[in-house]
């Protein structure tokens, strides 16, 4: 449930209007004539359609969407940085070598 929790979160909103709009309200209106049947059959599927299509959309959207974003996360680089009052009290260009030589043009190799 962790994994698809975020999916829960996006995706319940979505699914909730979708399953009233287009499945439930056109449903019962054709269907079930007596009112009392009609709204408890409503108040049914309006909570157990959209709870089990949302853990569906979920799960489904964990695999395919979301891991390949958190693949595309791990691999690119992260520099850390360090709060300014424990860099050591030096010239900018002798704690970072980069910036001693100059700006980089573009197509210059390290």
């Amino acid at each position: 449930m962790g994994r698809i929790s975020f999916g829960l979160y996006v995706y319940h909103d979505f699914v909730i209007n979708f399953t009233r709009r287009l499945v439930i309200d056109p449903m019962m209106a054709a269907t079930i004539q007596n009112s009392l049947l009609r709204d408890h059959v409503t108040i049914g599927l309006s909570m157990a359609l959209p709870f089990g299509l949302t853990i569906l959309v979920a799960a489904l959207s964990y695999p395919y969407i979301e891991t390949p974003f958190l693949k595309m996360k791990k691999r690119r680089g992260v520099i850390e940085s360090q709060p300014i009052g424990m860099m050591p009290d030096r010239p900018t260009e002798e704690r970072i070598p980069a910036l001693a030589d100059g700006p980089r043009q573009r197509g210059d190799t390290a």
